[in-house]
């Protein structure tokens, strides 16, 4: 018994004394995220959507969610990625796929 209690206390020790830099090795962050929305004459509203997301760390990507209603539909058209040195447009996608 007190052999665990000395173990979780340890533990608990080592959490506090470690330097919140190693605790936080990742983050992002949106540089930019732009949206044109257009309603037609039908009512089905037509969205582009760019986003310039920064990735610091240890990431395999991110993920875009969405809501739908009863009685909505969602279809996507494409999802690409911009290579941010040379501003080149390259066809990809999610669910796995990788660039």
């Amino acid at each position: 018994m007190h052999g665990n209690l000395r173990a979780r206390a340890f533990s608990l020790l080592v959490f506090l004394l470690t330097p919140a830099g190693l605790l936080a090795q990742k983050s992002l962050h949106w540089r930019r995220l732009d949206v044109a929305a257009r309603l037609d004459a039908n009512g089905v509203l037509h969205v582009a959507e760019r986003q310039a997301i920064v990735f610091n760390g240890d990431w395999n990507g991110g993920e875009r969610t969405f809501r739908l209603e009863p009685g909505q539909s969602l279809r996507v058209l494409g999802v690409s990625r911009q290579d941010s040195e040379t501003g080149s447009m390259r066809a990809g996608g999610g669910g796995g796929g990788g660039w």
